[in-house]
């Protein structure tokens, strides 16, 4: 008569059916959840239907008892079973009833992204809300991380863990990137912040346009002995290294590895054209002409 299924997140609900000398058939409902101790319902146990009269002549009862957990988000139980709402022959009903047992937190449009160096500056906000039918204790929230060789953090980190996050209600963070200036869009690389809870780890996925983490390299035509230093982006073959010089003049261009060898010569003593110019490096040969 009664009737068990298991959520997404390993969490057991139980439905059944009630009676007894004092009782009139109704349903209840408990459950556990996936992470409490092994062998005993947890959940207070909670009535979805009391009964309201005894059943007579009939022998059978419990045909009709079925939990089930929700195809689209599989977190949602469904339950029905049989009660008496009157006494009699024949005058069974049934009720559907739906339950959740886990803990959700939603994150604002799913993901931060920070596609201009603007967006890095100025940082984005993250808005973490509780959507679950039970209060949920934050126990710690990750303050900072690398992304792509990139530094991200939260700012202020204001908080007293740990605390409760009310049904319904949220809270805010707002998470900034330390990296140089960057120009376009193109992929993105990821990392992700970790907020601990009472019920489990979740993930707000961070999203970095990844031209920004080689940037804009701009070298002056005064500086006559400078070294410029370039850190490739790991996660893309090239970078883009600008120069800009006053007066038609050579330019002189060595690219070394790490041990200090030099790996390619570009614009060898070439003159250009002043004004603004731009070049890629493929880690093999630059590609295409200088675009003024």
């Amino acid at each position: 008569m009664g009737s068990i299924a298991m959520d997404v997140d390993g969490n057991i609900g139980l439905g059944y059916s009630v009676s007894s000398d004092v009782i009139y058939p109704g349903i209840r409902v408990s459950g556990r959840r996936f992470n409490d101790d092994p062998g005993v319902l947890t959940m207070l146990e909670s009535e979805i239907v009391s009964g309201a009269g005894n059943q007579s002549t009939n022998p059978r009862w419990g045909d009709y008892s079925m939990m089930s957990v929700d195809p689209l988000d599989n977190l949602t139980f469904w339950y029905t079973q049989e009660y008496l709402p009157v006494a009699g022959i024949f005058v069974w009903q049934t009720k559907i009833a739906s339950f959740q047992l886990h803990k959700n937190l939603t994150m604002s449009l799913g993901t931060v992204q920070f596609n201009t160096f603007e967006d890095c500056l100025n940082g984005k906000t993250l808005v973490v809300y509780n959507d679950s039918q039970f209060d949920i204790e934050i126990q710690d929230i990750e303050q900072e991380g690398i992304i792509g060789g990139a530094m991200w953090h939260i700012d202020p980190s204001n908080f007293n863990f740990p605390f409760q996050l009310l049904k319904g209600d949220s809270i805010e963070l707002q998470i900034y990137i330390d990296l140089p200036v960057g120009e376009s869009i193109d992929d993105f690389v990821s990392d992700s912040i970790s907020i601990f809870t009472d019920y489990k780890k979740h993930g707000a996925l961070i999203l970095l346009n990844e031209d920004l983490l080689t940037g804009t390299n701009i070298l002056q035509s005064n500086e006559r002995s400078s070294i410029l230093s370039v850190f490739p982006n790991p996660f893309n073959s090239s970078i883009y290294i600008s120069i800009s010089i006053d007066n038609d003049e050579p330019v002189y261009l060595d690219i070394f590895n790490d041990n200090l060898r030099v790996v390619n010569s570009l614009l060898n003593g070439e003159i250009l054209n002043n004004g603004f110019q731009k070049i890629e490096w493929n880690g093999t040969n630059h590609t295409g002409n200088l675009v003024p």
